[in-house]
C-alpha cells in the first residue's frame, strides 16, 4: 500500500522538484464520453423559469428608487412574464428573449447591494483519527494514533476528532467539523460544502453498508436533509453540497454521521466550506441555491443528453464576473456503467465540457464544478444535463446546485477559475514522484490588509490501477499547504472533488497550484482528464468564525500543555444532577451553625436553582425563577444553547462515613489515589438505580461523553468553595480506570458542586453551577487570578471572580460559542452601541497583517439595571467594555499595559505557569481598564479602592488612543506594543444604548 507522504517531506520534495509536466497517457482515454446527441436547453422560459424571474423582479422592485416609469417597466415586463406561458413556439421563444433583456436593463439601473463581510468561511480537519496527545505519553503508547476516524454508531453524532489529554484522558469539547459565519442580511443563501476522505467496512450485509452524513444549521438539519455519503471500501473523496435560507446573525453549521447496522464507516481528511450570498442584483457577486425535496431518485438509461430533473436555475452576473456552477448528488449507474455530465449557461456550454461524474452501482455522494469568465452582465440560466452510458441506468437521489457569480479583474483576480483544455488523458510517472498538474495553476491578490484567505474547489476525473493510490497537494507559493488521497483504484476512473485551504496570506499576489502524486512501486502511474480550479478568496475575518479559537477546551487536566480549541455550543444538550449527602454534619441529628445537609437543601430548591420551576422533592416555591441555569444560558446565548434535564435524581446517602472520603496517602480508596474521587464514584452508581446511562450513548461506542451526557454531582456544604471539574479515572491503581454503568463507560469528567443554596445570603448560587457546566460542556478556561490587575475581568465574567454573582460571559467566550453576532469596525465612524443583553451584537477591532496568531479588541456595552432574567445585577460597574484578545502564546504571556512583567508571572497559579497553555484564558482575555497613571516600573495606579471598580467606559473617562505601551493609561496597543491603529472616544453617559466614536488610522 502506497505509504502517504508527511507534511514536511512534501515541502522539501515540492522545493526541490523540477516541476516537470504529466505525460500524455498512451492507451485509450478512460474518461472520454462516446458522442452523443441531445439538444442544448431550450431558450423558451418554462413555469419554473417564471417562477424564479418573477422572484428576481420582486427583489429588483425593492432595491430600486421607486418613481411612476420605473413603476410602469416593472409592471411591464411582469406582465409580459405571464404571457409567455400563453404561447407557442417562435412567439414564445421571441417573448422569453424579450423578457430577459427587460431585467438586464432594470438590473443596471437598481443600485447595487453590498455585499456580505465574508462571502465564505472555510475549515480543514486533517487525519481525523489521530489523537493528539504529548510525546511522551505517545511513546509510552498510551495513546492509540491512527489516521482514521471510525463510527458504527446507527444514530447521527457530530463528527470529532479524537483527541486525547495526559495521554489517557479523552476531551470531547473540542475539534468537530463545525464552523460558525454570519450573514449579513435576511434572506441570506447558503451552500454547505462538505468533502472528506470515506469508506465503509466490508463486513455488512449486501445494500446495508451505507454512511449517511448530514449538516446541522443552527440545531437543524440543511438541505436535503441526510444523504448517502459513502457505501464502498474504495477509500477517497465524498462531496455533497447541503442548503439553507438564513435570517441576519450568526450561525452554526456541525456535520454528523451515522452508519446502518452492523457497517463501520470510516473518515480521514475533511473539509468544510460554507459559502454565503443574496441572489439579488449586486454588483459585488451573487449566490444563488437549490435542493429539491427529497424523494423518489430520479433516472435515465438514455446514451443522449437531457436535463437533469429541477437541476436549472437563474443567476444574476455583474460586470467582469467568473460564473462557477456546483452541482452534487447522490449517484451511482448499473451495471458498472457511467454517468457524464454537463452544464450549460444559456444555450453556452461551461467548461469543462463534460466529466464522468460516477462509475458504477455504489450509491455515494459526488460533486462536480464548472465555470466560464466571459459571460455578459445580466439574468442567466444555468442549467444541468446528464446521459448514462449505454447498457446502464443512471440514478440521482438528493442532489443540489449552487451557483457563483463573483467580478475578479486579470489584475486583482480574486475569484480565478481555471480550467484545463479537454483532450486525452495525463499520467503521474510510474515511480511515485510529485509533479505539477497541468494547467492547475492560479494568482490571487490579497489586499493592503492581508489576512488574505483562499478555498480552491478543486474537481478532476482521476484514476489508477491495481489498488495503487493517487493524490493531490496544493501548494502557495511553493509551500504545501494541504494533501489529500484521491483515488486507491477501487472505485473505478470517475470524477472526484475536493476543497484546499491557505489562511493568514500577506498582502500582494499569490500563486496557488495543484501537484499530483501516484502509483509508486506499481510500475504504472495515475491518470487524469478534465479537471477545474475554482478559487475563492478575501480578506479573512477577525476572528476566524470558521475555527475553534486556541483557547480553553484542550487542558481540563491541569498538567496538560493542549489546546484543542472551543468549538460553538448550540442546541441541546442533556444534564443529569446527582444530589449526594456525605452527611458530614453532627451525627446526634443537630445542626451546628453552617453546617448543610440534605434536610436545609431539599430537592426543590435544587431543581429550581437548576431550571426554576420546582419539579417535587419538597421545596415548594419557584425560588430561583427567572433566574437559574436555564434562563441563565437562554440569556447569554441568545436562546441558541439549552440546557434539557435529563434528571434530578437523589439525595443519595454517602455509602461510606465522612473520614472515608478524606485522602490515605500512599492507598488508592476504591480506585483512587485521590480518595475524595471515591464519593464522585459512588454518587454515579448509586443514581445508576434509577437511570439508564446505556440511553445516552448516541453514537453508540460503548462510552458517554460530555455532550451526551453531561453529569453534575451536587453537594450541601457552607460554602462554594472546591467546586470544580473531577476527573473519574485513574490509571495509576488497581480498578481505577473509567467507571461503567448499564455497559457503558461514563464520562471521564464530571462536574462537583458544593453550594447552599440560601436565597436571603447568596440568592445567585446557580451560577456556580453554570460556571461548572462551562468548563464540562464548552471547555472553557477560568480568568480568575490571584489578585486584582489593570486587566483583570474581575466579576464581569461567569468564567472569572463572581461567586454569588450572576454576570454574563465575555464576549470572547460568547463569539467563540456562537452566542453572538460580530460586526468589523473597517473605518472610522459612530456607533450605538446597545446593551449585550438586548441585542447580541458585538464590535470588533481586528490586527491585520499579524504576524502572530489573532489578535482583536471587543467592545461591547454591559448594564445592570435590567431586572430579573437578564442577569448581570451584580457587576461593578456600566457602560462600554473594551476587551483585548490575545491568542497567540508567545504574546499573551508579555505583561500588558499597566502589569509588571514579575507581577505577570506571579499572578499565574503554580500548576499551570505563565507560559503554559493551560494559562491561555487568563493571559489572553484581558478587560482593558481605566486607570490614573503608571509608576516608573510600569505598574497600574488606581486612586483608591473605588477607582478599581471602575472598569468601563463611558463619558466620564478619557478617550482611548493608538499608540505603544509606553504611553500608559490612555492606550490601545497590540501584544508586542506596536500601536493599534484604532481610537475611541465615548460621547454618553452609562445608558442601555451608548455613543462612541470609532477612529481608524
Amino acid at each position: 500500500m502506497f505509504v502517504r507522504y508527511c507534511l514536511g517531506f512534501l515541502v522539501l520534495l515540492l522545493t526541490a522538484v523540477v516541476n516537470v509536466a504529466a505525460q500524455t497517457v498512451q492507451n485509450p482515454d478512460p474518461f472520454a464520453i462516446a458522442p452523443a446527441s441531445g439538444a442544448s436547453p431550450s431558450s423558451t422560459l418554462d413555469a419554473a423559469d417564471v417562477a424564479a424571474l418573477s422572484a428576481a423582479l420582486d427583489r429588483m422592485q425593492l432595491q430600486s428608487r421607486p418613481t411612476p416609469e420605473s413603476t410602469r417597466r416593472f409592471a411591464q415586463a411582469r406582465a409580459d412574464l405571464a404571457r409567455v406561458s400563453t404561447l407557442t413556439g417562435a412567439a414564445a421563444a421571441a417573448l422569453s428573449r424579450s423578457v430577459v433583456d427587460q431585467l438586464n436593463v432594470l438590473a443596471a439601473e437598481v443600485s447595487p447591494l453590498g455585499a456580505a463581510p465574508e462571502v465564505f468561511g472555510v475549515r480543514s480537519e486533517q487525519t481525523l483519527g489521530t489523537p493528539e496527545c504529548p510525546k511522551a505519553d505517545m511513546a509510552a503508547a498510551r495513546c492509540n494514533p491512527g489516521e482514521w476516524l471510525s463510527t458504527d454508531a446507527r444514530q447521527f453524532h457530530t463528527i470529532k476528532k479524537r483527541v486525547y489529554l495526559r495521554g489517557s484522558s479523552e476531551n470531547t469539547t473540542t475539534t468537530n467539523v463545525s464552523a460558525s459565519f454570519v450573514a449579513d442580511a435576511d434572506n441570506t443563501n447558503v451552500a454547505i460544502v462538505f468533502t472528506a476522505e470515506a469508506y465503509m467496512h466490508d463486513g455488512a450485509e449486501p445494500g446495508e453498508q451505507r454512511m449517511f452524513v448530514r449538516a446541522l444549521l443552527d440545531g437543524v438539519p440543511a438541505q436535503p436533509g441526510d444523504v448517502v455519503f459513502a457505501t464502498t471500501a474504495g477509500r477517497s473523496p465524498r462531496s455533497f453540497v447541503f442548503t439553507a435560507n438564513v435570517d441576519a446573525g450568526i450561525h452554526t453549521v456541525e456535520m454528523q454521521w451515522h452508519v446502518d447496522q452492523g457497517s463501520v464507516g470510516y473518515l480521514r481528511d475533511a473539509a468544510l466550506l460554507i459559502r454565503t450570498g443574496s441572489d439579488g442584483t449586486s454588483a459585488q457577486g451573487s449566490l444563488v441555491v437549490k435542493t429539491p425535496a427529497s424523494g423518489a431518485q430520479v433516472t435515465t438509461t438514455d446514451a443522449f443528453w437531457k436535463n437533469v430533473p429541477d437541476m436549472s436555475d437563474w443567476i444574476y452576473v455583474p460586470p467582469g464576473a467568473v460564473l462557477t456552477a456546483t452541482i452534487s448528488a447522490e449517484s451511482y449507474a448499473s451495471n458498472g456503467k457511467r454517468i457524464a455530465l454537463r452544464a450549460f449557461v444559456d444555450n453556452a456550454l461551461l467548461l469543462p465540457a463534460d466529466v464522468v461524474f460516477a462509475k458504477g452501482a455504489t450509491p455515494q455522494s459526488r460533486m462536480a464544478t464548472f465555470a466560464a469568465s466571459s459571460v455578459s452582465s445580466g439574468w442567466h440560466k444555468v442549467t444541468f444535463q446528464w446521459l448514462g452510458e449505454n447498457g446502464g441506468t443512471a440514478v440521482f437521489g438528493d442532489r443540489s446546485l449552487a451557483l457563483a457569480a463573483y467580478p475578479s479583474s486579470s489584475a486583482r483576480p480574486r475569484f480565478p477559475a481555471v480550467v484545463a483544455p479537454s483532450g486525452p488523458s495525463v499520467v503521474t510517472p510510474s515511480d511515485g514522484g510529485l509533479v505539477a498538474i497541468p494547467h492547475m495553476k492560479a494568482n490571487i491578490h490579497v489586499p493592503a490588509k492581508g489576512n488574505g484567505e483562499v478555498a480552491v474547489q478543486f474537481s478532476a476525473e482521476i484514476g489508477t490501477q491495481g489498488g495503487a493510490q493517487a493524490g493531490v497537494v496544493f501548494a502557495v507559493d511553493g509551500k504545501v499547504k494541504q494533501f489529500v488521497t484521491f483515488s486507491d483504484g477501487l472505485d473505478g476512473a470517475q470524477l472526484r472533488s475536493w476543497v484546499f485551504e491557505a489562511k493568514q496570506l500577506n498582502a500582494g499576489m499569490h500563486e496557488l497550484e495543484l501537484f499530483w502524486y501516484g502509483g509508486a512501486g506499481a510500475g504504472f502511474g495515475a491518470y487524469m482528464g478534465d479537471r477545474i480550479m475554482a478559487v475563492l478568496s478575501e480578506t479573512g475575518f477577525i476572528p476566524d468564525l470558521a475555527e475553534a479559537p486556541r483557547f480553553g477546551g484542550g487542558h481540563i487536566g491541569v498538567d496538560s500543555d493542549h489546546i484543542g480549541g472551543i468549538e460553538a455550543l448550540v442546541g441541546k444538550r442533556n444534564v443529569l444532577a446527582i444530589l449526594w449527602d456525605p452527611h458530614s454534619c453532627d451525627a446526634g441529628g443537630t445542626l451546628p451553625p453552617e453546617c448543610y445537609d440534605q434536610t436545609t437543601v431539599p430537592k426543590g430548591k435544587v431543581e429550581s436553582a437548576l431550571y426554576g420551576l420546582p419539579q417535587g422533592g419538597g421545596g415548594g416555591v419557584a425560588m430561583f425563577e427567572p433566574n437559574n441555569v436555564r434562563s441563565y444560558f437562554h440569556s447569554n446565548s441568545n436562546d441558541r444553547f439549552t440546557m434539557v434535564n435529563a434528571g434530578v435524581l437523589g439525595w443519595y446517602n454517602a455509602s461510606e462515613a465522612p473520614d472515608y472520603y478524606q485522602n490515605h496517602p500512599g492507598e488508592c480508596v476504591d480506585g483512587f489515589e485521590e480518595a475524595s474521587l471515591a464519593a464522585f464514584k459512588d454518587a454515579v452508581l448509586q443514581a445508576d438505580a434509577h437511570f439508564n446511562y446505556a440511553a445516552y450513548d448516541i453514537d453508540s461506542n460503548g462510552r458517554l461523553d460530555n455532550s451526551e451526557l453531561a453529569i453534575v454531582v451536587i453537594i450541601p456544604r457552607p460554602s462554594t468553595a472546591g467546586s470544580q471539574i473531577v476527573e473519574l479515572i485513574d490509571n495509576d491503581c488497581d480498578g481505577g480506570g473509567r467507571v461503567q454503568a448499564d455497559n457503558v463507560w461514563l464520562p471521564q469528567h464530571i462536574a462537583k458542586v458544593n453550594i447552599n443554596l440560601d436565597e436571603n445570603t447568596a440568592p445567585n448560587q446557580f451560577s456556580v453551577i453554570a460556571h461548572e457546566l462551562m468548563h464540562l460542556l464548552g471547555g472553557l478556561d477560568d480568568l480568575y487570578f490571584n489578585t486584582d490587575t489593570a486587566v483583570y475581568p474581575r466579576d464581569n465574567s461567569l468564567m472569572a471572580n463572581n461567586p454569588g454573582g450572576s454576570s454574563h460571559l465575555d464576549p470572547m467566550y460568547k463569539l467563540a460559542l456562537g452566542w453572538v453576532t460580530p460586526k468589523l469596525i473597517t473605518r472610522s465612524g459612530d456607533l450605538s452601541v446597545a446593551d449585550i443583553k438586548l441585542g447580541d451584537t458585538v464590535y470588533i477591532m481586528p490586527r491585520y497583517n499579524n504576524p502572530y496568531e489573532e489578535e482583536y479588541f471587543i467592545i461591547e456595552n454591559r448594564q445592570k439595571n435590567l431586572g430579573a432574567g437578564f442577569f448581570d445585577a451584580e457587576i461593578d460597574d456600566e457602560g462600554i467594555a473594551v476587551w483585548h484578545v490575545v491568542s497567540d502564546r508567545t504574546q499573551n504571556i508579555k505583561a500588558p499595559v499597566g502589569v509588571t512583567t514579575d507581577t505577570w508571572e506571579d499572578l499565574h497559579f503554580t500548576s499551570s505557569p505563565a507560559g503554559s497553555k493551560g494559562q491561555m484564558g487568563r493571559n489572553g482575555i484581558r478587560l482593558i481598564r481605566p486607570f490614573q497613571a503608571m509608576t516608573p516600573d510600569g505598574t497600574a495606579i488606581f486612586a483608591n479602592a473605588a477607582a478599581k471598580d471602575n472598569v468601563f467606559w463611558d463619558n466620564n473617562e478619557w478617550s482611548l488612543l493608538s499608540n505603544t505601551c509606553a504611553i500608559g493609561p490612555t492606550t490601545l496597543t497590540w501584544s508586542d506594543c506596536t500601536a493599534s491603529g484604532y481610537s475611541l472616544d465615548f460621547h454618553s453617559p452609562s445608558s442601555n444604548d451608548m455613543s462612541i466614536t470609532a477612529t481608524v488610522e
